[in-house]
């Protein structure tokens, strides 16, 4: 990774995708941090799980 060294705040941007909790994905090519990088902005992309089973509970404390 590019280590950056800078007296002033870098600008950051987060980037949680589409998708209506059935579709998407944030490790996308078109997601990667390649152009920010040469900017200087720090890019935070957010994954999360989808559908009926990302959100599951079952409340069982052997499951935890």
């Amino acid at each position: 990774a590019k280590k950056l060294c800078s007296d002033k705040p870098l600008p950051v941007m987060v980037w949680i995708y589409g998708g209506g909790f059935q579709i998407g994905e944030a490790s996308r090519e078109i997601y990667s941090p390649d152009y920010f990088m040469q900017k200087n902005v720090i890019l935070v992309t957010v994954a999360y799980r989808l559908g009926a089973l990302g959100f599951l509970s079952l409340n069982d404390p052997d499951l935890q």
